[in-house]
C-alpha cells in the first residue's frame, strides 16, 4: 500500500498512525535519517509482519574532485599500478 506524508499516515509518540483508523507501534528505527524530510511510504505485509518503508528526501552532495588516484590491476600473472 503506497502512503502519502500527511494525507496517508503520521508519525507521532512511538506509533504510525495510517488513514483508516490503524495505528501501529514502532518497534524499529534507523535515527541517522531523521534530519531529513519524509515522503511517501510503503506498508508492506511480509512474513507475518507489517513493515513501513519511508522514503526521505537526501539533498545531492557537492561534486568532488579528487587530488590523486592510484590504480591497482591484479591479474593471474602480473600486477599493474598505475598513478
Amino acid at each position: 500500500m503506497l502512503l502519502h506524508l500527511r494525507s496517508g499516515y503520521r508519525i507521532e509518540e512511538g506509533y504510525v498512525e495510517i488513514i483508516g483508523g490503524i495505528r501501529l507501534k514502532i518497534i524499529g528505527w534507523d535515527k541517522r535519517y531523521n534530519k531529513y524530510e519524509n515522503r511517501e511510504a510503503r506498508l508492506v505485509y511480509k512474513e507475518g509482519k507489517i513493515i513501513l518503508w519511508i522514503s526521505k528526501r537526501i539533498p545531492k552532495s557537492k561534486q568532488y574532485k579528487p587530488r590523486d588516484a592510484i590504480a591497482v590491476d591484479i591479474n593471474e600473472k602480473k600486477m599493474v599500478y598505475e598513478n
